[in-house]
């Protein structure tokens, strides 16, 4: 496992359980407690945890903190290309569509279609669809630039999605349950990407398996929200509950 990758990993889960022992991590791992600890100070040199004599601790017990751009994009990447060039099948001439802000949908960007208009909170997204030169429109909200993963939110960016319809909304999450449904470090884009799912006819989930059967403070939506699930893998008991809740499973192998 790479380094950025287990960084991301020992994130969710002290997001997930508020605090964690550098024994706990070491063990769980598989490395030495002191790369864990040289795992902890950089997290916390991001701002991400505060460590403790012996352990760390959520940065804010009960809200989980957002992972910045440059540690996602480094992380499960060649998941997220297979998933992103498998979603743009589901993209035709004359679209409007929606896409939320994250790694996942960057690595969509050069599979894109020509002839589409793209609705995204994701500046860096924006950017990359404007160098490609592509007949692409892009519209962007206004609102808050959260400065770590470059996207917008807030009260101006909710009111500008809540004006519009679009054809479809490619979406990403930081947890999934089939019992509590799809859930989110940060309230403030949750609420966003809720808008974001009202706004659509259809609703296409990117996520990769590291996002699996977890959960986390804020709940987006329940799973019976969703038309189409892409993953880089599943189960059998994925494929019975996409099936009974009826959600389109699409394998991006």
């Amino acid at each position: 496992m790479y380094k950025i990758e287990r960084q991301e990993k020992i994130l969710d889960y002290i997001n997930k359980n508020n605090r964690a022992s550098i024994a706990e991590l070491s063990e769980m791992f598989k490395v030495s407690k002191v790369t864990i600890r040289t795992d902890l100070e950089d997290l916390e040199g991001k701002n991400l945890v505060n460590k403790t004599h012996g352990g760390v601790v959520c940065k804010d017990i009960g809200i989980s903190s957002e992972i910045p751009y440059d540690v996602k994009t480094k992380s499960n990447i060649q998941q997220k290309q297979r998933i992103a060039k498998r979603a743009s099948k589901f993209i035709k001439k004359g679209d409007v569509i929606i896409l939320d802000s994250g790694s996942t949908m960057f690595q969509l960007v050069e599979w894109l279609p020509e002839g589409i208009t793209v609705i995204t909170t994701d500046i860096l997204v924006a950017v990359e669809i404007a160098k490609s030169e592509k007949d692409i429109q892009i519209v962007m909200p206004g609102g808050e630039v959260q400065k770590s993963v470059y996207s917008l939110q807030g009260a101006d960016t909710i009111r500008f999605l809540q004006s519009l319809h679009a054809d479809k909304l490619f979406f990403c999450c930081d947890a999934l349950d089939f019992k509590f449904g799809i859930s989110d470090r940060s309230r403030e884009y949750a609420a966003v990407k809720q808008v974001m799912i009202d706004a659509v006819s259809e609703v296409i989930l990117l996520v990769d398996s590291s996002k699996f059967d977890s959960r986390l403070g804020t709940k987006v939506c329940p799973m019976e929200r969703l038309d189409v699930m892409i993953v880089d893998k599943d189960n059998s008991e994925m494929k019975k509950n996409c099936e009974k809740m009826g959600i389109k499973l699409v394998i991006a192998e």
